[in-house]
């Protein structure tokens, strides 16, 4: 969150997802959840 610092969001930092990479990564997470739990 050092968007409030410099003034402008930090969209283009590679640690900030995007809605849908974080949705996908979501659905992975998920997935491999299931896979230990069975």
């Amino acid at each position: 969150m050092y968007h409030h610092l410099i003034g402008e969001p930090v969209s283009l930092d590679p640690g900030v997802l995007t809605a849908g990479q974080f949705d996908e990564y979501m659905q992975l997470l998920k997935q491999k959840v299931f896979r230990l739990l069975r």
